[in-house]
Protein backbone atom coordinates (compact mmCIF):
# COMPACT_ATOMS: atom_id res chain seq x y z
CA UNK A 1 0.00 0.00 0.00
CA UNK A 2 2.81 2.65 0.65
CA UNK A 3 4.45 2.37 -2.61
CA UNK A 4 1.77 3.96 -4.18
CA UNK A 5 1.10 6.43 -1.74
CA UNK A 6 5.40 7.21 -1.86
CA UNK A 7 4.70 7.11 -5.76
CA UNK A 8 2.49 10.34 -5.84
CA UNK A 9 3.80 11.69 -2.51
CA UNK A 10 0.98 10.85 -0.47
CA UNK A 11 2.47 9.89 3.47
CA UNK A 12 1.64 12.94 5.13
CA UNK A 13 -1.42 14.98 5.61
CA UNK A 14 -2.92 16.42 2.75
CA UNK A 15 -4.82 19.65 2.17
CA UNK A 16 -8.72 18.99 1.02
CA UNK A 17 -9.07 22.00 -0.84
CA UNK A 18 -7.59 24.28 -3.57
CA UNK A 19 -8.46 27.05 -5.40
CA UNK A 20 -5.83 26.35 -8.35
CA UNK A 21 -3.32 25.41 -5.93
CA UNK A 22 -3.14 23.52 -2.69
CA UNK A 23 -4.54 25.31 0.40
CA UNK A 24 -3.10 25.09 3.83
CA UNK A 25 -6.52 24.82 5.21
CA UNK A 26 -6.67 24.94 9.33
CA UNK A 27 -9.63 22.70 9.31
CA UNK A 28 -10.23 19.25 11.39
CA UNK A 29 -7.78 15.95 10.37
CA UNK A 30 -9.91 13.37 8.51
CA UNK A 31 -8.92 10.06 8.30
CA UNK A 32 -9.04 7.97 5.47
CA UNK A 33 -9.04 3.95 6.33
CA UNK A 34 -9.02 0.88 3.87
CA UNK A 35 -11.96 -1.35 3.97
CA UNK A 36 -10.01 -3.97 2.66
CA UNK A 37 -7.66 -4.30 6.30
CA UNK A 38 -8.43 -1.27 8.40
CA UNK A 39 -4.86 0.70 7.74
CA UNK A 40 -5.08 3.89 8.06
CA UNK A 41 -4.44 4.95 3.88
CA UNK A 42 -3.93 9.18 5.01
CA UNK A 43 -5.16 11.62 6.38
CA UNK A 44 -6.92 15.35 4.80
CA UNK A 45 -6.86 18.81 6.24
CA UNK A 46 -10.31 19.84 5.76
CA UNK A 47 -11.15 23.50 4.59
CA UNK A 48 -12.97 25.82 7.83
CA UNK A 49 -16.13 27.79 7.25
CA UNK A 50 -14.14 30.36 6.22
CA UNK A 51 -11.69 29.05 3.78
CA UNK A 52 -14.53 27.40 2.14
CA UNK A 53 -16.28 31.17 1.54
CA UNK A 54 -12.84 31.90 0.12
CA UNK A 55 -12.59 28.78 -2.20
CA UNK A 56 -16.33 29.64 -3.43
CA UNK A 57 -15.39 33.19 -4.48
CA UNK A 58 -12.17 31.73 -6.18
CA UNK A 59 -14.26 29.20 -8.19
CA UNK A 60 -16.67 31.80 -9.42
CA UNK A 61 -14.23 34.09 -10.58
CA UNK A 62 -12.48 31.20 -12.71
CA UNK A 63 -16.08 30.37 -13.93
CA UNK A 64 -16.52 33.96 -15.25
CA UNK A 65 -12.79 33.45 -17.25
CA UNK A 66 -13.42 30.32 -18.18
CA UNK A 67 -16.70 30.36 -19.69
CA UNK A 68 -15.13 33.14 -22.24
CA UNK A 69 -12.91 30.33 -23.42
CA UNK A 70 -14.38 29.17 -26.95
CA UNK A 71 -15.65 25.52 -26.55
CA UNK A 72 -13.07 23.92 -28.83
CA UNK A 73 -10.34 25.49 -26.80
CA UNK A 74 -12.10 24.01 -23.10
CA UNK A 75 -12.14 20.55 -24.76
CA UNK A 76 -8.42 20.85 -25.46
CA UNK A 77 -7.76 20.80 -22.01
CA UNK A 78 -10.40 18.03 -20.74
CA UNK A 79 -8.57 16.29 -23.46
CA UNK A 80 -5.15 16.23 -21.93
CA UNK A 81 -6.71 15.53 -18.48
CA UNK A 82 -8.18 12.28 -20.42
CA UNK A 83 -4.61 11.77 -21.53
CA UNK A 84 -2.84 12.42 -17.78
CA UNK A 85 -5.79 9.26 -16.66
CA UNK A 86 -4.61 7.29 -19.52
CA UNK A 87 -0.75 8.00 -18.84
CA UNK A 88 -2.17 6.61 -14.79
CA UNK A 89 -4.76 4.21 -15.49
CA UNK A 90 -2.83 1.46 -13.24
CA UNK A 91 -1.96 3.91 -10.27
CA UNK A 92 -5.32 5.43 -10.03
CA UNK A 93 -6.89 1.62 -10.12
CA UNK A 94 -4.52 1.08 -6.99
CA UNK A 95 -6.08 3.99 -5.57
CA UNK A 96 -9.39 2.86 -5.60
CA UNK A 97 -8.74 -0.57 -4.77
CA UNK A 98 -6.97 0.39 -1.38
CA UNK A 99 -9.72 3.55 -0.58
CA UNK A 100 -13.23 1.72 -1.98
CA UNK A 101 -12.04 -1.85 -1.47
CA UNK A 102 -13.22 -2.45 -4.88
CA UNK A 103 -11.68 -5.57 -6.68
CA UNK A 104 -9.25 -4.94 -9.37
CA UNK A 105 -11.58 -5.23 -12.48
CA UNK A 106 -14.14 -2.88 -11.38
CA UNK A 107 -11.26 -0.46 -9.91
CA UNK A 108 -9.76 -0.51 -13.50
CA UNK A 109 -14.02 -0.20 -14.88
CA UNK A 110 -13.95 2.84 -13.00
CA UNK A 111 -10.82 4.58 -14.57
CA UNK A 112 -11.76 3.61 -17.87
CA UNK A 113 -15.04 5.30 -16.95
CA UNK A 114 -13.70 8.54 -16.36
CA UNK A 115 -12.05 8.95 -19.43
CA UNK A 116 -14.45 7.56 -21.61
CA UNK A 117 -16.57 10.22 -20.11
CA UNK A 118 -13.46 12.45 -21.02
CA UNK A 119 -13.53 11.57 -24.56
CA UNK A 120 -17.56 12.31 -24.79
CA UNK A 121 -16.82 15.81 -23.39
CA UNK A 122 -14.19 16.55 -25.57
CA UNK A 123 -16.28 15.76 -28.80
CA UNK A 124 -19.14 17.51 -26.94
CA UNK A 125 -16.64 20.35 -27.31
CA UNK A 126 -17.14 20.51 -30.68
CA UNK A 127 -20.09 20.48 -31.18
CA UNK A 128 -21.46 24.49 -31.93
CA UNK A 129 -24.65 24.54 -33.04
CA UNK A 130 -28.19 25.26 -31.47
CA UNK A 131 -31.41 23.47 -31.79
CA UNK A 132 -34.85 25.16 -32.34
CA UNK A 133 -37.67 23.09 -30.85
CA UNK A 134 -41.51 23.85 -31.15
CA UNK A 135 -43.50 25.45 -28.31
CA UNK A 136 -46.36 24.89 -26.73
CA UNK A 137 -47.02 28.61 -26.75
CA UNK A 138 -48.51 30.30 -29.75
CA UNK A 139 -46.13 33.23 -31.48
CA UNK A 140 -43.31 31.75 -29.43
CA UNK A 141 -39.89 29.98 -30.26
CA UNK A 142 -37.66 28.08 -28.11
CA UNK A 143 -33.84 27.36 -28.54
CA UNK A 144 -30.66 27.02 -27.58
CA UNK A 145 -27.73 29.62 -27.93
CA UNK A 146 -24.41 29.46 -27.13
CA UNK A 147 -22.56 32.59 -25.63
CA UNK A 148 -22.54 34.26 -22.46
CA UNK A 149 -24.50 34.06 -19.49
Amino acid sequence: MKSILERFDLLDEQSGAATGTMLSCSGDSLKSVSPIDGQLIGKIRCATDEEYQQIILQAEKAFKTWRLVPAPKRGEIVRQIGESLRNHQKELAEMIILEVGKIRSEAEGEVQEMIDIVDFAVGQSRMLYGKTMPSERSMHRMYEQCGIP
